[in-house]
Formats: C-alpha cells, structure tokens, sequence
C-alpha cells in the first residue's frame, strides 16, 4: 500500500467560543473547518478534522494547507502510509510546523485503523477501554470567584476532576488585556484557594498556567500553594526552554509537575511535556 494523494476540504461551520483578550463568550462564531484526507492506492483513506493552533477547535489556516498541499505531499506521496516514525522523523527534518506534522501524524493512525478495520487506541496498546474525563476552563473565565463557581457547577453535572487555566495576558481586576508576562500571581493564587474551598478537600484538582511564570521563584511561590491545597498536579508552569528551572522546581515543592521531556522528533506519539504526577 502507498500513499497516493493528499487532499483538504475546507467549510464554515459554528460554534460558541471564547474571546481570550476580554474574557467574555462568543456564542455562535462562525469558524472555518478543515478535514484532511490521506489516500492510498488500495482505497483506504485516513481523515483528520480540525488541525489549527487549538486542534480541532479550528481549521488548518491557508498557510498550512498550501504547505501540506505542495511540500508534504511531494515528501511523502508514494510512501509506505504505516511508515509513520519516518514520515515523522522526515517532518521534524524539514522544519515543519509541529501542529501541522500532527496533523499527517493523526491522519496516518487514522488510516491505519481504517486499513486493519481496529480502533486507534488499540492499535497503540489498549491497555484500558475507558478513561476519566474532567472539566477544563478556558484561560480568563472572569475574576477568581467565578471560577469557583464554574469549578462547583462542573462538579455538580457529574465531572470527577477539574482543571484550572488561569489569567493569561489579562487583568482580572481591570478585566483587560495585558502585553507580555508575568500573569497576576495575586489573582491565580486567589483562585485555586476559591475553587479548593468551592469543591472541598477530597475533590481532584489540577492547574495549568500555560507556561506564564517566568521565573522560577514566581512557579515555586504558586506551587507551594497547589501542595497545601492537595493539587493533583502542577502543568507547564514555566517556558519549556527553561530547562534547569524545571529541573530545580521539584526539589521546592512535591507536588507533581509537568516539565520538558525529549524531542518530539524521538517519536510521532511523543508529546513536548509530561506529567509526572500518578497516573489515572
């Protein structure tokens, strides 16, 4: 089997979003969707919706698709469609984009459950056949009180676990936009109290700033907190370049955190970070 062409459809379509810069909703905002679709000359054909800076929450820009359009397909038309690590390798080589490499990645798995009629996650080993799910907020929900609130409502409609993205590149006490970082450690200390103390003490609860803190003394002041409200784990506090930040940030705090790991280029499943926290 080899890979014989490469095509993308690209329609409108609607749904409720989030203005990050403003903290207010969008409902009904009109979005451009794109499905990928990588074809074999056996008729198997592997899809992959979505692929933009939030995965399948948008469409592969113009950019991205002239790119796949024209120098990815002349990579890896005629190819072996099962050959993922190369395609990969051959990707991280060429500088692609890493959200537009995903892209080929996951149509690649896709169409690999499609030629062996299995599905994807057995493919990769099927240790479990279902997975907790939890209730993640957008980044700037509103001031810390209502993420208290949304973190009880989520609890209430059933959901075993809750995660946090606090204030990024926005004041929660102005409620507008900030250039640059740091974010309001005030504001974010203020609000895993809240939603600790919204939930009660037994409640799964996790943390993710998204990389705003840029030192290590600002990380470890938030995570001395996380540890004495029994945060289950502490995600990309810092930029990932940093590395010897991450490495000193454990010996602070016991918390489980998320820091740096290899290069994506050392596998197509390898993420950019993990957590180091137990696993559920």
């Amino acid at each position: 089997m080899k890979i014989s062409d490469i095509k993308i459809k690209t329609f409108r379509t609607y749904a409720d979003r989030w203005d990050i810069g403003h903290a207010v909703p969008i409902p009904k905002a009109q979005l451009m969707q794109t499905v990928l679709m990588i074809e074999t000359d056996e008729g198997v054909t592997g899809c992959y919706f979505g692929g933009g800076s939030h995965g399948d929450a948008e469409g592969l820009n113009n950019i991205d698709q002239h790119m796949i359009l024209t120098r990815i397909k002349e990579l890896i038309v005629g190819q072996d469609p099962f050959d993922r690590e190369l395609v990969w390798k051959w990707l991280w080589v060429a500088n692609i984009p890493e959200n537009v490499a995903s892209v080929i990645d996951n149509c690649l798995w896709d169409l690999a459950g499609q030629a062996f009629k299995t599905p994807v996650y057995k493919l990769m080993g099927g240790a479990r056949d279902k997975l907790k799910a939890y209730a993640s907020t957008y980044p700037n929900i509103g001031v810390p009180q209502v993420y208290a609130e949304h973190a009880l409502a989520c609890k209430k409609e059933g959901y075993q676990a809750y995660k946090i993205h606090p204030h990024y590149f926005w004041n929660p006490a102005t409620r507008q936009p900030t250039p640059g970082r740091p974010s309001n450690i005030k504001a974010d200390i203020e609000t895993i109290h809240l939603v600790r103390e919204a939930v009660g003490p037994d409640y799964v609860l996790m943390y993710d700033p998204w990389g705003t803190y840029m030192s290590l003394e600002e990380a470890i002041q938030v995570g001395r907190e996380l540890e004495k409200l029994n945060y289950y784990w502490y995600e990309h506090p810092m930029p990932e370049y940093r590395v010897e930040s991450y490495v000193r940030l454990p010996a602070s705090s016991r918390s489980p955190s998320c820091r740096p790991r290899s290069s994506p280029a050392a596998s197509s499943a390898a993420p950019s970070g993990f957590c180091a926290g137990p696993a559920t």
